[in-house]
């Protein structure tokens, strides 16, 4: 509990709440800062003295959390239209943490450049690490970016279809769609999407903090080879060789069915 974390003193007329955070290590320099934005962030909260902590479930007019209070919430999002999605996201034949990455972006929870300075985190510029050109929010690193858009232009090419997508992460998972194949099929596809989306974060994330270089060629080629181990370890399906699904992706899908 907070009581836990720090003591009361008192200045003048006013009460005042002195943290005292321990850490398991020294802070690095640069966390430091960080360590300092936290503060004032917690100072900035009205804090009463001889409070109680507690915890309080803030749905409805409910001050207590309930499981049937719980189990109404969870209903809600599901009955949602982005809640069918998110459902079908968690149905793809793909790894975990593919999903929940995507999942995060769904929600616009990923730590891109913009989330991390709205939450007053300190970052050296709000551009894109991709295309350095606009602000780094999730819907522009993933979809709309320059360099991403050529990604997606790879996937078409590829297949030898065209589509006009939307730059709305949730509606251009749910373009990603093939038509004239089953829904198995489409299941199998749209796990292509999320490897595409998961392989430009990491290549994001490369460039960031490992000094990457940008190669849009080397983002769409190992979303391909993750997509082909996907199918391979998890559907168990076909003999099919790598080389079969690069080079022929309609008729590699018509014979996972």
């Amino acid at each position: 509990m907070i009581s836990e974390v720090g003591e009361w003193a008192t200045t003048g007329e006013n009460d005042v709440f002195l943290w005292k955070l321990a850490w398991r290590r020294q802070l690095f320099v640069w966390e430091e800062d960080q360590y300092g934005q936290l503060i004032s962030l917690l100072n900035s909260i009205r804090w009463k003295r001889g409070s109680v902590d507690k915890r309080i479930w803030g749905v409805g007019d409910l001050k207590t959390y309930t499981v049937g209070s719980g189990y109404r919430v969870l209903n809600e999002f599901a009955s949602s239209t982005s809640g069918k999605w998110f459902k079908e996201l968690w149905s793809l034949k793909v790894v975990g943490s593919a999903q929940l990455c995507v999942w995060r972006a769904m929600l616009e929870k990923l730590p891109t450049r913009l989330s991390l300075d709205k939450r007053g985190a300190a970052v050296p510029s709000n551009l894109c690490r991709l295309s350095k050109k606009f602000e780094e929010a999730a819907q522009h690193v993933l979809i709309s970016c320059e360099v991403v858009q050529n990604v997606w232009d790879n996937c078409d090419r590829w297949l030898g279809i065209s589509f006009v997508r939307n730059h709305y992460i949730i509606n251009h998972f749910q373009s990603f769609f093939l038509s004239r194949f089953s829904q198995k099929i489409n299941v199998f596809w749209r796990g292509m999407w999320v490897a595409i989306v998961w392989e430009i974060w990491m290549h994001r994330n490369k460039i960031e903090f490992n000094s990457g270089i940008v190669d849009d060629v080397e983002i769409f080629t190992l979303a391909q080879l993750k997509v082909w181990s996907w199918n391979k370890f998890r559907w168990q399906s076909g003999n099919y060789c790598v080389s079969d699904w690069l080079l022929c992706p309609i008729i590699y899908l018509q014979n996972t069915s």
